[in-house]
């Protein structure tokens, strides 16, 4: 069995994303909690899960950001107001800290199982090595060959010319 690896998001999805895990998770925290401490612990947990799902720093700091104003404009103060007190700083810790922890996390475990982005394929699945541009050479998936009772895998190689990926 094998195992490969799904690349993270572009980093302008991952943005988007935030933005709209951001908006989500305070109007979640709204309707389920009336005291702020609950209401910035849902919101952290939020903006931790995403970002551990995304597996970007950039995204996980641009997340925490974004709900940080979310927070302090909508839920501590009224219609969109930012104020900078020293509460309003430690609930920005707070969420930079859950998200730049949950984004290391993520980019830590990110291949390792299926919950944080690796994809599962059988043997006769895999799809074709990438090109190796050293070599000019694409590397077919292994064929498995019965031999004598036995599975062997064979590689078979076709020669591409050097111009077809030849890095720059």
């Amino acid at each position: 069995m094998r195992f490969r690896v799904i690349r993270p998001a572009p980093l302008e999805f991952l943005v988007v994303g935030g933005f709209v895990s951001a908006v989500l998770s305070c109007v979640a925290a709204a309707l389920a909690f009336s005291d702020i401490p609950d209401r910035v612990v849902t919101v952290a947990i939020v903006v931790g899960v995403y970002a551990a799902r995304g597996r970007s720093l950039v995204s996980a700091s641009a997340t925490a950001i974004m709900a940080w104003m979310f927070l302090t404009g909508f839920l501590v103060n009224d219609a969109g107001t930012l104020t900078f007190s020293p509460a309003d700083m430690v609930r920005l810790g707070i969420l930079l800290a859950t998200g730049l922890l949950g984004g290391a996390v993520g980019m830590v475990r990110g291949d390792v199982g299926p919950a944080l982005g690796v994809e599962h394929l059988p043997e006769a699945a895999m799809p074709p090595h990438p090109l190796d541009a050293s070599e000019g050479v694409v590397k077919a998936a292994p064929e498995p060959d019965v031999v004598a009772g036995l599975e062997a895998a064979q590689i078979h190689t076709t020669h591409m010319p050097s111009s077809w990926g030849a890095r720059r």
